[in-house]
């Protein structure tokens, strides 16, 4: 059936726009006009990020975080500048507050935050909840709970130099 035939038939009960919304058609384009429409996407696209609220733009880089943390925590391995300060960073980064502001946000001192924020100090589970709750429940507090657990499972995993200090103070170890 022709693309044209097929047309005339879904607009016996289809309006142009609910066809429009439902319907793929592949076309074969040349490289020029391939360019020409991803300009014109491209354009579109920018035109409707300039028309969204703060409100809507927070909402889409909270959806956009959680992804990205998801697809991180599931299919790749640990990367160590992917830990926890680098996700909070970004969290933070998606409200344009400033520290002092998004530490009274969370409950906490502002010089703690920046401990988290540079790696030094690491989150307890309260701060994740509150994390939580700061996002909507947008990002789950077991999400930030799986990005110490990664960090801590490669650890273990490759610090052989601490396995071995650790085992010199161990007593009366069993042995098979």
């Amino acid at each position: 059936m022709s693309y044209e035939h097929h047309y005339q038939e879904m607009r016996k009960t289809l309006t142009d726009q609910e066809i429009a919304e439902s319907t793929l058609i592949s076309a074969d384009l040349t490289e020029a006009e391939k360019k020409e429409n991803d300009e014109a996407l491209r354009k579109i696209r920018f035109e409707r990020l300039a028309q969204m609220t703060s409100e809507q733009k927070i909402y889409a880089d909270l959806l956009q975080l959680r992804f990205q943390l998801e697809d991180y925590l599931m299919d790749s391995p640990f990367d160590p500048g992917k830990n926890f300060a680098h996700y909070l960073s970004r969290y933070v980064h998606i409200f344009h507050k400033t520290s002092k502001q998004f530490a009274e946000d969370l409950g906490i001192h502002v010089s703690r935050l920046s401990r988290l924020l540079n790696g030094k100090e690491m989150p307890n589970v309260e701060l994740m909840y509150r994390l939580e709750s700061h996002s909507g429940e947008l990002i789950p507090a077991l999400l930030w709970w799986k990005l110490l657990v990664k960090k801590q499972e490669f650890d273990i995993t490759n610090n052989n130099e601490q396995r071995k200090v650790e085992k010199g103070k161990v007593k009366n170890a069993f042995s098979y």
